[in-house]
């Protein structure tokens, strides 16, 4: 059991994207990741707060917050990975590989006392395959 090049590309165009507020895909060392991460990971990396409005003109900066968005190239993986999965083993398996999921934080400064905070989310694709093995 294995994610193919072709599958990949797959799950990453039919993902959501929006690029500096909720990047999701399968790669290969992506932002934020420990560069000892050589493995493809399952990866999601969005805006989870910040400051913005801060400019030249005086404007001040004003705090924001945003949901964790799902983490919808998750489900897609599983739906390559193990489609046959039923709706009783997926929920499971969402609370059981809450151990393979890996967090970590990254910042972005601006201009004006301007930021963005982003919370990163990954989990390896070996280690995942390695329990989904264990799934009858």
């Amino acid at each position: 059991m294995n994610l193919t090049k072709i599958q990949i590309e797959k799950i990453n165009k039919e993902v959501h994207q929006e690029w500096g507020e909720n990047e999701q895909g399968v790669f290969k060392q992506p932002t934020g990741i420990p560069t000892d991460v050589k493995d493809h990971v399952i990866y999601m990396r969005w805006l989870k707060s910040g400051m913005a409005g801060g400019n030249y003109h005086g404007d001040s900066p004003e705090y924001f917050e945003k949901n964790e968005p799902d983490f919808e190239v998750l489900e897609l993986v599983l739906l390559e990975l193990k489609p046959q999965l039923s709706f009783l083993q997926f929920k499971k398996l969402k609370r059981d590989i809450k151990e393979l999921i890996h967090r970590n934080d990254d910042e972005e400064e601006e201009y004006y006392c301007n930021c963005k905070n982003f919370e990163i989310i990954y989990i390896k694709v070996s280690d995942l395959i390695k329990y989904l093995l264990t799934i009858k």
